[in-house]
């Protein structure tokens, strides 16, 4: 395969997480009481500043997100001694997990796409993305995927019993939905031509991203980039909305084509329709879960960056990055404790907006952000947010008759204008609102989606329902929360658990019609947590509880953005580096590929596909794991 359609793979299965959501603060708390002062199951270790005193690196990296594991175990393999410095508590970032009252939840990956080898998988680019993620890990103890079944989404447009099933092979999707939509099948398969088409446009488009600066600066101030990027600037620029209306007037065909929207969190109206087709493309191959839970990833990443003399540390907060007042070159960081750790390169993967705005000196980057996309401003901004519930069932998945699928579930086929009118609500208006209206809720359930689950479990069951609400509902009580359980006080309190009953309710309701036993309220199950946009601003720091960094609009691809801002080199300050899901797009696997692509620019490697294993250096891991991937049997088509 060529170098660049690696690329358009890495953006392909970029979003691949459903909703990223935050870790709920009262389980958060608990954790840290029991880790304090121990070394946590992930492989990473407490800060202390002799930890790092006398200590001599070359790398490194803020934050321990996958961008910031993936850059600082490529960089540990190529010979560099890297530091990681995590301010939370626990490593991984969406990545981990925790525990409570004897249940395993997930704070962000939810499932992924084409995690399979090339001969199995019906998009034969997997097994390249595959590397990437093999080449972050020991080649003797790679991440073991789940295949998820084969009807592995279900979407809910209004009454519970209007569903769609979305199942894995491109021809057996499209012929399930030609039988639900037998007057549609022309737009049907237009919509995966052009899915392919935007898809393939990448190509591409990452390759004037990934060339050296004054060759992509001069091919965009020009205009030439736009001759040479296979129609990329064409898909940037058109919605999902625009595609989706031109190829069908049936509202349902509409809503069921943008279901999933939320896995990379801007909806249709705005979403260039290039953004959708990555992560349409990436799920004809079904869904992969990560067997052992997602914290299986930083846990066998940390064992690669310690193994080469690294360390990882948490509890690590960095006040700032050290830049010569001369040079204006990053020399490494100032801990909150006053600590200087010196270092020729600076990673950062605490998010564009979180570098500039918190971590270098003011001034050195001319940028003004954005609040959130109520503003039309054209500014870059935050993605979306929202809430999430953690819930912990007595009985296993077969006894309980929970559905083996996820669920996307839509007050009606109006899937943009139903999410309009929940973030334009006041939290008192969202009190009063009827559960039907919430738009949308996901449900996912790691008990269905890891085949370990069960042996681990036993007689448990969780599901992870997660829905989209604006910041501004509890951005009021941001900076109220003192370390202590409810300290967020009475009325936050209220109003978390309010909603959660309603999302419940509405959950509840989808869920019976397939039989699920599961209890009326909340407040009958055997546990549950809930995190709110707070949650995920203060223990992963993200603006405005961000899901997935930037919003994924029009204007994040605009080629000053694109090509010029959004990459991992920053001229404005030499020695310092990006990482992560602002340097790609939005989501676990793609946030790995933008390590990639910082790990690439540190070195001065001309192409990054020299970073990763490839098969044949791996085949060795084959014959000794040979169920390294985990797949079910195909299905026949209908």
């Amino acid at each position: 395969m060529k170098p660049l359609t690696l690329v358009a793979v890495a953006l392909c299965i970029s979003s691949s997480c459903a909703f990223m959501i935050p870790i709920s603060q009262t389980t958060s708390l608990v954790a840290l009481s029991a880790q304090s002062g121990k070394q946590s199951n992930n492989g990473h270790d407490f800060y202390r500043q002799s930890k790092v005193k006398n200590e001599n690196f070359d790398t490194i990296v803020i934050g321990s997100g996958i961008g910031g594991l993936s850059a600082a175990s490529l960089l540990a393999q190529a010979g560099k001694k890297v530091l990681v410095l995590e301010q939370h508590y626990v490593a991984g970032g969406c990545c981990h997990t925790f525990k409570s009252n004897g249940y395993r939840f997930a704070t962000g990956l939810h499932y992924v796409g084409d995690m399979v080898e090339k001969e199995k998988s019906n998009n034969k680019n997997g097994l390249y993305m595959k590397d990437l993620i093999d080449s972050l890990t020991s080649a003797d103890d790679p991440i073991i995927w789940d295949h998820m079944q084969d009807h592995f989404e279900t979407v809910v447009l209004g009454d519970p019993w209007n569903r769609y099933e979305i199942v894995r092979g491109e021809e057996n999707l499209k012929l399930k939905l030609k039988e639900r939509f037998p007057k549609e099948k022309k737009a049907v398969d237009k919509y995966y031509k052009l899915v392919k088409k935007a898809r393939s446009s990448v190509d591409r488009g990452l390759m004037i991203k990934s060339l050296p600066r004054p060759i992509t600066k001069m091919l965009t101030l020009t205009g030439l980039h736009r001759f040479v990027d296979g129609g990329f600037h064409k898909w940037t620029n058109t919605s999902l909305q625009t595609v989706l209306e031109k190829l069908t007037k049936n509202k349902d065909l509409q809503a069921v084509l943008a279901y999933n929207w939320a896995d990379y969190g801007t909806d249709p109206s705005r979403a260039p329709f290039v953004m959708h087709a990555l992560v349409a493309d990436c799920f004809l191959d079904g869904g992969y879960y990560p067997h052992g839970g997602p914290n299986m990833i930083p846990e066998k990443i940390i064992k690669v960056i310690t193994d080469c003399g690294g360390k990882v540390l948490v509890s690590a907060n960095v006040k700032r990055i050290v830049v010569d007042d001369d040079t204006k070159k990053a020399k490494g960081v100032e801990m909150m404790d006053g600590t200087i750790i010196e270092s020729e390169i600076v990673v950062s993967d605490a998010g564009f907006m979180n570098t500039v705005k918190q971590l270098i000196p003011p001034g050195l980057i001319d940028i003004d952000f954005g609040e959130d996309d109520r503003a039309e401003d054209g500014k870059l901004h935050p993605d979306g947010t929202g809430i999430n519930i953690f819930v912990g069932l007595k009985g296993d998945h077969k006894s309980l008759h929970l559905p083996d699928s996820q669920y996307w579930i839509y007050p009606s086929n109006d899937v943009v204008g139903s999410v309009k009118k929940v973030k334009e609500l006041s939290l008192d208006d969202a009190l009063k609102l009827n559960p039907q209206d919430l738009s949308p809720i996901f449900i996912g359930s790691p008990s269905s989606k890891d085949k370990g689950w069960n042996s681990e479990y036993p007689d448990k069951s969780v599901l992870e329902i997660i829905t989209v609400v604006p910041w501004n509902w509890f951005e009021k009580f941001k900076g109220t929360f003192d370390k202590k359980t409810k300290s967020h006080g009475p009325e936050f309190e209220k109003a978390k658990l309010e909603l959660a009953e309603k999302v419940w309710s509405r959950v509840y309701e989808v869920l019976k019609e397939t039989g699920a036993k599961i209890p009326k309220t909340l407040q009958e199950v055997d546990h549950f947590e809930v995190g709110t946009p707070l949650s995920f601003g203060y223990f992963l720091n993200a603006e405005h509880g961000s899901w997935y960094g930037l919003d994924h609009d029009m204007k994040r691809f605009e080629p000053k953005n694109f090509y010029l801002r959004l990459r991992p080199d920053i001229p404005e300050i030499p020695g310092l580096y990006l990482t992560g899901q602002d340097v790609a797009t939005g989501g676990v696997v793609s946030a790995a590929m933008g390590g990639l692509f910082c790990a690439q620019k540190v070195l001065g490697v001309a192409n990054p596909l020299s970073l990763i294993r490839t098969k044949s250096e791996n085949e060795i891991v084959e014959e000794k794991y040979p169920t390294k991937t985990q797949v079910s049997p195909k299905p026949e088509l209908a």
